[in-house]
């Protein structure tokens, strides 16, 4: 089934503000407990993915003590809420969303200069309660009915819930500016909650049905449901992917694929990679049970990620001196094995927020992934030491700086201790020391092996080095999202997109010029033009991933290592043809 997926779908401005607020506090461990004030988003995945690091909700003030933190969720609170909680002596952090806390600011100030605040929304909703709470008298409504129903009021101020549908909005104003014409009418509606409307709209005539993914309990989910089903094309509400069971798609082709803005991007993409399977006439063959079990396992388990470090290890030797040392590639695998687990056991975050299935797979293999960690550093150590002591000591160096960047707090203490370059600098960014890291073990170790002549040894580092620096960053813009929630420092980040990709073709030219330049100087043999392909390989990547997005992060990450096996598989052939 064709699946065509909404550009603003997934997580808002106020939500990842939320997020990362909780991410924060639970990486300081300086509290007995950590609560959010209610549901810290209306999407019960991340709340429970929340718990499993012990950050629950509550609404019981008996529970919460002095030593507890207790984080004011984005829809706010109202102002008795706070003075409760302040009088608790609790810690407390607000992770209010800055457009809803602005609906709040404007009510009180105007309900003080003597308007009386007529807010349409849905009564009971949190941040309805939130705004409400904090003003002396107002009315709340969503219908004409309702607003037929107010008594007469000589000043009044119109403000509304900023999850709004703005048509229903811009209906419901109109009306009651007929009853009041002196009304003061507030357009408070959220830009991000707007364009995720209208896009919904635009979408539609493309499509023969919609999807709309996210809580029940959200209620700017709800909204695009309602207009979802207000185009007149057939639509459906899910939570998850599972839910997709319950639907007959037996008559339909496309289908358009937008989520709320409370809805984390791992859910969204299980629902899109479920539905592109649906109607299809038969399996392909990485989709028959088997392949896919083994393709999941080696993606997951980081053996195929190892395997990808290996073959740039193996194209560096034969771009170095064309001796392949079988120990050398070994080690370059298990160095790599090694520390992917590693970083994996610091990085839950991460994976909670970008792939939770690579949490719970590492959750349920916990013990053998810990134990092929060990043996893989043994191995590591064993294989160096069988390439002289130079290259032990290098590997050994290599390992405790390997141990140190998979804590990233601890990374940027000993940036700013040492005083090297500040920690927002892209110099220090994830990209840079992936790169480097990648850089530093398949190609700097052969060459320290192989010592060759500077010119044999210039060509690689440079071209590898660029290769290794274009896959670090096309991983940084598939993990843009949980980067940012979790104040990762990536190039994409700390510059954005426009300037990345300049850089990335820049990369790309850089690449591809030292191969030609290196056979044009006969450094290198004709046969190496080949290696062009690669470099090309990563710019139709990167290209389709611009135009189109890939929202799948397992196939983006398949995709991305997979240009690794090229490199091997290019250097074979290269060692075949000489």
């Amino acid at each position: 089934m064709e699946v065509k997926v909404a550009k603003t779908a997934g997580f808002c401005m106020g939500v990842k503000r939320a997020i990362e607020s909780v991410i924060q506090a639970s990486d300081e461990l300086d509290y007995a407990n950590i609560y959010t004030w209610g549901p810290l988003i209306h999407n019960p995945q991340t709340i429970e993915l929340l718990k499993e690091k012990n950050i629950h909700p509550t609404l019981d003030l008996d529970q919460i003590t002095d030593k507890d933190l207790v984080i004011i969720r984005s829809h706010g609170v109202s102002a008795g809420i706070r003075r409760q909680l302040q009088e608790s002596k609790a810690l407390l952090r607000d992770a209010t969303c800055p457009k809803v806390a602005r609906v709040q600011a404007l009510a009180k100030k105007f309900n003080y200069e003597g308007y009386t605040i007529v807010l349409i929304g849905d009564a009971g909703h949190a941040e309805v309660e939130a705004i409400m709470g904090g003003i002396e008298s107002g009315y709340i409504l969503n219908s004409e009915t309702e607003v037929a129903g107010l008594p007469e009021l000589e000043k009044i101020c119109v403000l509304g819930q900023t999850t709004l549908n703005r048509s229903d909005f811009e209906h419901l104003t109109e009306y009651i500016k007929k009853k009041f014409p002196y009304a003061l009418v507030l357009d408070t509606l959220c830009d991000s909650t707007s364009s995720r409307q209208e896009e919904v709209k635009k979408l539609a005539p493309e499509v023969d049905m919609l999807i709309i993914v996210g809580g029940k309990n959200s209620a700017n989910t709800k909204r695009l449901f309602e207009i979802a089903k207000g185009t007149g094309k057939p639509s459906y509400w899910v939570e998850t992917a599972e839910e997709l069971k319950n639907i007959d798609f037996a008559n339909y082709r496309s289908v358009g694929v937008t989520a709320g803005a409370s809805t984390p991007n791992w859910i969204m993409s299980k629902v899109v990679e479920k539905l592109e399977i649906i109607n299809e006439p038969h399996l392909s063959f990485f989709k028959i049970p088997v392949v896919k079990f083994l393709g999941y396992f080696m993606l997951q388990s980081n053996l195929f990620k190892a395997g990808g470090v290996a073959c740039l290890t193996f194209l560096s030797l034969v771009m170095i001196n064309q001796r392949i040392n079988a120990s050398i590639v070994a080690l370059s695998f298990f160095y790599a094995l090694e520390m992917f687990i590693l970083y994996n056991t610091y990085d839950w975050q991460g994976n909670a927020l970008g792939d939770p299935h690579r949490l719970h797979f590492f959750k349920e293999f916990k013990v053998p992934l810990l134990i092929t960690m060990v043996v893989s550093a043994i191995l590591t150590i064993l294989l160096a030491s069988l390439n002289g002591l130079l290259i032990l000591i290098l590997v050994i160096l290599a390992i405790l700086g390997g141990i140190v960047l998979s804590s990233p707090r601890l990374t940027q203490r000993i940036f700013q201790l040492l005083a090297i370059l500040p920690s927002e600098k892209i110099t220090t960014s994830k990209d840079i020391t992936t790169a480097v890291g990648y850089a530093y073990i398949s190609v700097f170790i052969p060459i320290v092996w192989s010592r060759p002549r500077l010119e044999y040894w210039i060509i690689p580092l440079v071209f590898l080095g660029s290769i290794s620096l274009i896959r670090a960053i096309l991983f940084s813009f598939k993990d843009f999202d949980s980067d940012m929630i979790l104040k990762r420092k990536s190039i994409p980040i700390i510059i954005g997109y426009f300037k990345t990709n300049i850089i990335l073709g820049i990369l790309f030219v850089l690449s591809i010029l030292t191969i030609v330049l290196g056979v044009a100087f006969r450094f290198l043999e004709w046969s190496y033009l080949l290696l062009i392909l690669l470099p090309v390989y990563y710019l139709l990547y990167a290209i389709y991933y611009n135009v189109i997005r890939i929202t799948k992060t397992t196939y983006a990450e398949l995709a991305i290592d997979s240009g690794l096996y090229l490199a091997a598989i290019l250097g074979g052939v290269i060692l075949l043809i000489k």
